[in-house]
C-alpha cells in the first residue's frame, strides 16, 4: 500500500489503491534510464512493440535449488525485473518492450511461481526465504552470463530485491523497488506479532482469512 504524507503526518493509514499499474510502471522507467522519460508514443508503437516480442526468448534455467523460468529480450545492460505476490513475468509483458531497446531485460518467475520449481518448505520456512530467492535471483543471473545488473522488484519480488542488494552489493548496479512497505516500518508499526502471525502459522492464516472472500476482493479490512 501507499500512504499519503498527510496521512503519516496524521498518523491515519489511508491506502491509495488506485492506478497501481500505471505508477509502477512510470516509477520504473524513472529508475531504470532517464531517457524513458523523453519516450513518446508514436504510430508505429504497436510494431514495434510486437517485433521485440516476437524475438524475446524463454527458457528454464537450471539452478543448485531447481528451474528458474526466465525470459529474454532486447540489447544492452541486463536489468532483471521480478514480480509480485500472485503474479508471474508476464506483469512485466507492457514495460519490457518499453526498456528492450537499451536493455537487456530479464524477466524470471521467482521460486514457487509460474513455471518455476517448487521445492518442498520447511517448519522454518527458510526454502522459501527471501534471502533464499535472493541468492538463487543471483545464481540465474550468472548462469545467463551477467555478474553484474540492475533489478527493480514489485511487491514480494521488491523484498526479494532489496534483499539481493544488501547480501550481494557487488552484483548490483541500480535498485528499484516498487509497492511494498518495507519490512521495518511493517514491523515498528504493526509490531512483531502481526508481522509474523501469517508466516509462521499457515492453519491460523487459513482460518483468519476463510470466509472473508468478498472482503479481500472488495479491498481488505477496514478503509
Amino acid at each position: 500500500m501507499v500512504w499519503h504524507e498527510q496521512d503519516e503526518r496524521d498518523g491515519r493509514h489511508r491506502p491509495n489503491r488506485f492506478r497501481r499499474r500505471e505508477r509502477c510502471r512510470g516509477r520504473l522507467a524513472v529508475q531504470l534510464s532517464s531517457r524513458i522519460l523523453a519516450f513518446e508514443r508514436s504510430s508505429d508503437e504497436p510494431a514495434r512493440r510486437s517485433e521485440v516480442s516476437n524475438h524475446s526468448r524463454a527458457q528454464s534455467v537450471s539452478l543448485s535449488g531447481g528451474c528458474i523460468f526466465t525470459t529474454i529480450v532486447g540489447n544492452g545492460p541486463p536489468v532483471l525485473l521480478l514480480h509480485g505476490f500472485h503474479e508471474i513475468h508476464l506483469m512485466w509483458r507492457e514495460v519490457a518492450p518499453l526498456l528492450a531497446s537499451e536493455f537487456t531485460v530479464i524477466c524470471a518467475d521467482v521460486r514457487g511461481y509460474g513455471a518455476s520449481a517448487s521445492p518442498t518448505s520447511a517448519p522454518d520456512h527458510l526454502p522459501y526465504s527471501k534471502r533464499v530467492m535472493a541468492a538463487e535471483m543471483v545464481e540465474d543471473m550468472a548462469k545467463l552470463g551477467f555478474s553484474e545488473f540492475m533489478i527493480a522488484g514489485h511487491d514480494r519480488g521488491g523484498r526479494v530485491a532489496y534483499r539481493v542488494a544488501l547480501d550481494h552489493p557487488a552484483a548490483i548496479r541500480k535498485l528499484a523497488v516498487l509497492d511494498i512497505v518495507p519490512t521495518a516500518n511493517v514491523w515498528d508499526r504493526a509490531g512483531d506479532r502481526f508481522a509474523l502471525a501469517l508466516a509462521v502459522a499457515p492453519a491460523c492464516a487459513s482460518r483468519t482469512v476463510a470466509g472473508k472472500a468478498d472482503r479481500l476482493r472488495t479491498g481488505g479490512c477496514r478503509r
